[in-house]
C-alpha cells in the first residue's frame, strides 16, 4: 500500500490509524506516547501550520513505528486509502 500523506512522504508500510489530532491529544495517554516518540526520534511533523492528521505507521517487524502529524485532513487520506488514484 502506498499512500501520500503529505508533501513529499509516501508511506509504502502498514498504516495501523489515522487519527484527527485535535481529538485524539486530548488523552493524557495518547500525549505521553507522543512525547515518548519524539524523544526516540520516531515522531516527524510534515508542516509548519497545525497538523491536520496523526498517521501511525508499522513496520513490517511490528516493533518499529513512527508518527506522523499530516497537513492532510483525516477525510482526504482516508479517501486516499480508499482509491489511491
Amino acid at each position: 500500500m502506498y499512500l501520500n500523506i503529505g508533501g513529499e512522504e509516501i508511506l509504502k508500510k502498514d498504516v495501523i490509524g489515522i487519527f484527527d489530532p485535535d481529538v485524539s491529544t486530548v488523552s493524557a495517554r495518547t500525549r505521553s506516547t507522543l512525547r515518548k516518540a519524539e524523544k526516540n526520534g520516531e515522531l516527524i511533523v510534515l508542516t509548519d501550520d497545525v497538523p491536520r492528521a496523526l498517521v501511525i505507521e508499522a513496520k513490517k517487524n511490528g516493533k518499529e513505528q513512527k508518527l506522523w502529524f499530516s497537513p492532510v485532513s483525516v477525510p482526504t487520506l482516508l479517501s486516499r486509502l480508499k482509491d489511491p488514484y
